[in-house]
């Protein structure tokens, strides 16, 4: 995959940021490309951090990304009591689907640079981005 013009095209950071070597699993590198996808890397995909500046009147959100099916009730996560936290996600490194229950930090951001090594634990679970509870009336 790392010498193929037209993998390498479609992720940010081109082969330098794809490690691929004889003790990584196919779902490790598998991994690493997912997390490198345009897709994640977007501005919009991450307008949710603007939420408070769009909507500075409401004090709480639900926020669902457009892929979400919604199969019942939703108000038990508006009820979630987040003990002073800002977001409330579901965790994606815990669970029976190895592959797709196994993001951590590490998956997505630059370890090698200083600020993110010393304020991050790469083996910290990552979270979901599809569901989160944002509540800044702290």
């Amino acid at each position: 995959m790392e010498k193929d013009q037209k993998v390498r095209s479609q992720f940010r950071g081109g082969s330098s940021a794809i490690v691929a070597n004889t003790s990584e699993k196919p779902n490790v590198i598998a991994a690493k490309l997912q997390a490198l996808s345009p897709k994640y890397n977007s501005v919009m995909n991450h307008i949710r951090i603007h939420l408070p500046e769009l909507f500075p009147s409401l004090n709480k959100v639900v926020f669902l990304d457009d892929d979400i099916v919604i199969q019942t009730d939703l108000t038990p996560l508006w009820d979630i009591d987040m003990n002073g936290k800002v977001n409330g996600a579901v965790e994606t490194c815990n669970g029976e689907d190895k592959l797709v229950m196994s993001k951590r930090l590490k998956s997505y951001l630059n370890f090698s640079h200083p600020l993110i090594s010393e304020n991050f634990n790469p083996n910290e679970c990552a979270w979901a981005y599809g569901m989160n509870i944002f509540d800044w009336k702290l």
